[in-house]
């Protein structure tokens, strides 16, 4: 049996990862659908909503001390967590 180059693996993690974020998605509407925005979405701003929702999530780790000491803890996570939340795995597919 041939053995597999690590490119193949490559691909099989970036398919997977793609297959992780479209089944997490919700289905776009099918009246208002246009495929090439959900393809844009599930290929473009998706997995940059993924970053970005990672990157608020370190930054609100940071924050929320300061948040807590001046009574912005609500605000913060709002910003930092919910909003990057609902973009990424919330919002339906092709909505833009």
């Amino acid at each position: 049996m041939p053995r597999r180059s690590a490119s193949w693996r490559g691909r099989g993690a970036g398919i997977a990862l793609a297959v992780l974020l479209l089944g997490a998605a919700p289905p776009a509407a099918q009246a208002e659908t246009d495929p090439g925005r959900v393809v844009f979405d599930a290929a473009v701003l998706r997995p940059l909503g993924l970053v970005q929702t990672v990157v608020s999530a370190a930054i609100l780790v940071a924050a929320y001390p300061v948040a807590a000491l001046t009574g912005a803890t609500d605000e913060v996570v709002e910003i930092c967590w919910t909003q990057p939340v609902d973009q990424t795995f919330r919002r339906p597919l092709g909505e833009l």
